[in-house]
């Protein structure tokens, strides 16, 4: 038997057993017991004896080689810890702790431990797969890896930035359109909206409606003053969608400046391959693709911490004093936008011009104007939380509930209750972590851990620092915070994804180096070249056929997920051409129901239909304040949309509701 018949022989057996490991998890047969999966088991626990004979006929000789290796390294070139480190973060990425549990299983290691178990054998299965195609189809392989490669690498740089533009512009378009109709599907969107539309009145705040018990809803202050609890950054940039009738057209918008200032903020920190390499990953980026196409904050956020990074290098590569003022302004909006996001990254990037001051490497004109912007940003923010709560410091639902970005729970009677605990806080960030690395690429190899591959290797530098630094504080700062989201992906990290991008590519550059530090010899660069990239080619594959496809069928609007908001109303009202309407909307069991029409309100209340709440027999005070109307009951759930109509004179009129009812 000849070796390539013996390598195909090996690789094979372990791609499908590891496939088939996989596919068992996924079905539940490994982890439940089911009674009906006997004959799965028993092949499953037949090719895992094979494959422990195998192992122990070989004497170990691959382990024993690699602990030879490790340990023959010298103490200065030796990348001991950075395996260490890898392996801890590739634990933290792949076990996710969703709860402490105390009870006398410990930490229920078998369900625990499913998802690092179940993405250990996905990982291994491809890459016993993308070596058996290298190995039989090299030919070929090479053919279409080097096509890919002209087309990363041989486009001319204009028109490689203007496609990648486009490309994300018309992905986020179509996913806005045929995924989510452009109607919002959170709470905070709707909050976002109508501020936008108060902003583009010419106000503040919106003067509260004579019967706000019909109005009131999660993300709305109601009392003297009507507005929403959302910073205003991002409503200020709707406006610009309010007065063209499309509001969803910003993020789109703002994902493609994304994709631009990526590959201008890489090429001058590293080169052209990283700008390039980077860019391309968000063109195929499930976390980046999904968060733009709906009308949220965080695309905005990253695109202004962006703006403020590329003048920020601009400045210090001696562009001049207006490039560091533009820094400022950039982070100021930042903070405008996003305060809690800000605030965590100026822990890296405000430690580094710190450092840069002290060590008189920037100068204190340059200091300066760089702090007027951000001052500029800041005073804005205090500026509209003292003229709607009162209070400079009154940031989001802190002047709803005094819940102040996550951090304190004033309502809760437990006062053990009021602050998240260390453990809590290690559990929400390995669950962070882990999605993270789930949504970023969609990938079933760990996309984060290529990340961390520059840190192994001499050409690290201080960019590659900063990243890092960057990438973890957002995680560590809402470790701590109530504010915890999966929508489309863990979406309060998502200011992280561009130095997510930066260091994948750079890991993905480091990869031959690192592979010959490991092996102890030196391999062909491009040989290991074409192996990663034929890897990352099946994993795109992967995101495309089954990854991607997973997560839009989550988020279908006719799914378990979004079974109430949004809801096909505009069906409803375009069908029975229904105008001069209050719409009253069902909102038992659950009130965030009255979202699916109240997003379309006008602050003052004077459109052609008016969204209420259905608050039952007191809905005839409402009727009276619009009378001349048609009136309308919406039940989400049943997707119901029936006209009602007002009480006979000879009917007592209903009292209005004195208190708000709860959300």
């Amino acid at each position: 038997m000849g070796a390539k018949t013996k390598w195909n022989l090996a690789l094979g057996f372990v791609a499908f057993y590891c496939g088939l490991s996989w596919f068992l998890m996924r079905s539940d047969y490994l982890v439940m017991g089911e009674e009906t999966a006997e004959r799965e088991q028993f092949v499953h626990l037949l090719f895992t004896a094979v494959m422990l004979f195998a192992v122990i006929l070989w004497k170990g000789r691959l382990i024993e080689h690699f602990i030879r290796r490790m340990s023959s390294l010298p103490t200065a070139s030796s990348i001991a810890p950075f395996v260490a480190g890898g392996i801890l973060v590739f634990t933290m990425l792949y076990y996710p702790r969703k709860r402490v549990s105390r009870s006398m299983f410990g930490w229920e290691m078998m369900e625990s431990t499913r998802a690092l178990v179940e993405y250990s054998f996905q990982m291994i299965a491809i890459m016993g797969l993308a070596s058996l195609v290298l190995l039989n189809a090299r030919r070929v392989t090479e053919g279409v890896l080097r096509l890919g490669e002209r087309l990363v690498f041989g486009t001319p740089r204009t028109a490689f930035v203007i496609g990648t533009v486009l490309l994300v512009f018309l992905e986020t378009n179509a996913l806005s359109l045929f995924q989510f109709h452009h109607v919002p599907v959170s709470s905070n969107e709707i909050g976002y909206i109508f501020q936008a539309k108060v902003f583009a009145s010419g106000r503040l705040y919106a003067e509260p409606p004579p019967y706000p018990e019909f109005f009131t809803f999660s993300s709305f202050v109601l009392s003297d003053k009507w507005y929403s609890t959302v910073a205003p950054g991002f409503p200020l940039l709707l406006t610009l969608g309010v007065f063209l009738g499309a509001t969803w057209i910003v993020n789109p918008l703002l994902s493609a400046f994304c994709v631009m200032l990526v590959y201008l903020t890489a090429e001058r920190m590293y080169d052209v391959r990283i700008a390039r390499i980077s860019s391309a990953l968000m063109l195929v980026s499930p976390f980046f693709l999904l968060l733009s196409s709906i009308q949220l904050a965080h695309t905005a956020t990253a695109f202004f911490f962006l703006f403020f990074l590329y003048f920020f290098l601009r400045g210090l590569q001696g562009s001049g004093w207006y490039s560091f003022l533009l820094s400022g302004l950039g982070f100021g909006a930042m903070a405008l936008t996003h305060p809690l996001t800000a605030a965590a990254a100026s822990l890296p990037w405000g430690g580094y011009c710190l450092w840069l001051m002290s060590k008189r490497k920037i100068r204190f004109t340059d200091a300066t104007v760089l702090g007027v912007g951000l001052t500029i940003g800041v005073c804005l923010l205090f500026a509209y939380t003292s003229a709607t709560a009162g209070n400079p410091l009154a940031f989001g639902s802190a002047a709803l509930n005094g819940n102040n970005f996550g951090f304190v729970h004033p309502q809760r009677e437990a006062p053990a209750q009021e602050a998240r605990t260390l453990l809590q806080g290690i559990v929400t960030l390995n669950g962070g972590l882990h999605y993270l690395n789930r949504y970023l690429l969609g990938w079933p190899m760990p996309a984060l851990l290529l990340a961390f591959l520059p840190f192994a290797v001499p050409t690290r530098n201080t960019w590659d620092w900063l990243l890092l630094g960057h990438l973890l504080s957002i995680p560590l700062v809402y470790a701590f915070s109530s504010a915890q989201d999966l929508l489309m992906g863990p979406r309060y990290y998502f200011c992280v994804i561009p130095a997510g991008f930066i260091l994948t590519a750079r890991g993905f550059r480091e990869a031959p180096a690192l592979w010959n530090r490991l092996a102890g010899r030196m391999d062909s660069a491009a040989r290991i070249s074409m192996f990663s990239a034929l890897l990352v080619c099946i994993c795109i594959a992967y995101n495309a056929v089954h990854f991607f496809p997973k997560r839009l069928k989550h988020y279908a609007i006719s799914s378990p997920v979004y079974h109430f908001m949004p809801s096909p109303i505009w069906r409803h009202l375009e069908a029975q051409k229904v105008g001069n309407a209050v719409v009253f909307i069902s909102g038992f069991p659950n009130a965030l129901t009255y979202g699916t029409g109240l997003w379309r309100n006008d602050p003052d209340l004077k459109g052609d239909v008016v969204f209420a709440r259905d608050l039952g027999m007191h809905n005839e005070v409402l009727m009276e304040r619009y009378s001349g109307r048609r009136y309308y009951r919406y039940a989400p759930l049943t997707d119901s949309f029936q006209e009602i109509f007002p009480p006979d004179d000879s009917t007592p009129a209903a009292v209005a509701p004195t208190v708000v009812l709860p959300m």
